[in-house]
């Protein structure tokens, strides 16, 4: 599946609704409960896929995120049929970052006493941020704000 082309589209686009339609997956509105100034959200997901899709308050699809590692219900994401290259280690990320001319981030901690390094390589559009836990184990491709 081609993701890249999915950021910035609106959840009643052609194409997403497509991807909703094949998929069977169906939209949760996720609003602000507490009263904390938080923008509403609305998610969709695929266990079977292995993917998900995040769209901001607008209905604009901002994130993706493709489970590498079969984890909490989802199937491994077949990142060779995507559009989104395939790195094995931090290395392989720094260095596609380095051939494409783009600047890469990276970082390392625990989280929920998991250890967790990645590197996110930063399009002008978009970023690519891969997650290891001892391997290859998420992707997410998040869409960039304006500058307002």
């Amino acid at each position: 599946m081609r993701v890249l082309p999915l950021l910035g589209k609106p959840l009643k686009s052609d194409e997403i609704m497509e991807v909703l339609e094949i998929h069977e997956m169906n939209v949760v509105y996720d609003f602000d409960r507490l009263h904390e100034n938080i923008p509403d959200r609305y998610v969709v997901n695929s266990k079977e896929g292995g993917f998900e899709l995040q769209f901001d308050e607008r209905q604009v699809l901002d994130v993706i995120f493709l489970h590498i590692k079969p984890e909490h219900g989802f199937a491994p994401f077949a990142l060779s049929l995507s559009d989104i290259p395939i790195c094995g280690t931090i290395e392989d990320v720094s260095r596609l970052g380095t051939d494409l001319g783009v600047s890469t981030t990276s970082g390392e901690g625990k989280l929920f006493g998991i250890s967790r390094k990645w590197t996110r390589l930063e399009f002008p559009k978009y970023s690519v941020h891969y997650e290891f836990r001892e391997e290859l184990a998420m992707v997410t491709v998040q869409a960039r704000k304006p500058v307002e």
